[in-house]
């Protein structure tokens, strides 16, 4: 198979490689938002009274993680623009900004992922919990 590919073959690549990046982000940020506030409308159901619960501290660092990874997800789509615009620059400026650019892109999308894993390790534990007793 003859791997010669035209330029209309990588910006096609690439555009693709773009769209699924977003929509990762995007479902990322989705589900955290959603997972929130499911856990707030249906939190009497799982436990009856709050003041019956056990281990309301997972609970609330659980929300807090949430709403930090979706914090997380909005700067590291505001990296990718900035990113993107940094090709507006001079190249040597551009190139130095991409670098910085590109340190704070991968801390936020680190940000996005712990968070919403903590925050649904920490919810389920509280769920398991308080639905076990």
């Amino acid at each position: 198979m003859d791997e010669a590919r035209s330029l209309a073959d990588v910006h096609r690549d690439v555009d693709f490689a773009n769209r699924y990046r977003t929509e990762y982000i995007k479902h990322l940020m989705s589900l955290s938002a959603g997972i929130f506030v499911i856990s707030i409308a249906f939190m009497k159901d799982v436990v009856g009274g709050y003041t019956n619960a056990v281990f309301k501290l997972g609970l609330a660092v659980g929300w807090f993680c949430l709403i930090l990874s979706l914090v997380g997800g909005i700067f590291h789509m505001k990296c990718w623009d900035r990113f993107y615009i940094s090709y507006r620059k001079p190249l040597d400026e551009g190139k130095n900004r991409r670098r910085i650019i590109n340190r704070w892109r991968i801390f936020s999308e680190i940000c996005q992922i712990a968070f919403f894993v903590l925050g649904m390790v920490m919810i389920s534990v509280f769920a398991a919990l308080n639905l076990l007793r």
